[in-house]
């Protein structure tokens, strides 16, 4: 359940970002960012 929350914390950040810059160029580069971010994080742990 940390795991998830985690994840959701990531996403409504995301999520806050795009509202203030209204832009799907950002929005697109932020979740590639936030992904490779939640793997390389997956891949430390394990």
């Amino acid at each position: 359940m940390g795991r998830f929350q985690k994840i959701y914390e990531g996403v409504m950040r995301i999520i806050i970002k795009i509202d203030m810059e209204n832009s799907i160029d950002l929005m697109l580069e932020s979740i590639k960012d936030f992904i490779q971010m939640d793997f390389t994080w997956r891949g430390n742990l394990y």
